[in-house]
């Protein structure tokens, strides 16, 4: 049956722990399983190898968001420092929309 994709990590989560928990289990040995069950342990490896692999890959993609965003705000940040050096902090921060605690 196919998962419905606001649940197909949630279901293949557990369905993958079902099978980390089979492997786990004493005398488990592939050699053991049907035919039929082999061919799908074997294309399982592959995925899961193709798995880790992408997995990688977004959370590259993902740091490097982080990194663009935190060096986008550090550059915002220099631009109002000079900024308020320039015009005044109360200037600086209506043109920056920015908003500061006085207590």
């Amino acid at each position: 049956m196919p998962n419905m994709s606001y649940v197909m990590f949630e279901n293949t989560s557990n369905d993958m722990q079902d099978l980390i928990d089979k492997m786990y289990e004493e005398g488990f040995h592939p050699d053991q399983l049907s035919k039929s069950e082999r061919r799908y342990f074997d294309a399982l490896y592959d995925q899961v190898t193709t798995m880790y692999d992408r997995l990688d890959e977004l959370l590259e993609m993902m740091q490097q968001e982080e990194d663009e965003r935190y060096e986008a705000e550090e550059a915002r940040q220099e631009e109002y420092e000079m900024h308020k050096a320039i015009v005044g902090e109360q200037q600086a921060d209506d043109d920056f929309h920015t908003f500061t605690r006085k207590d």
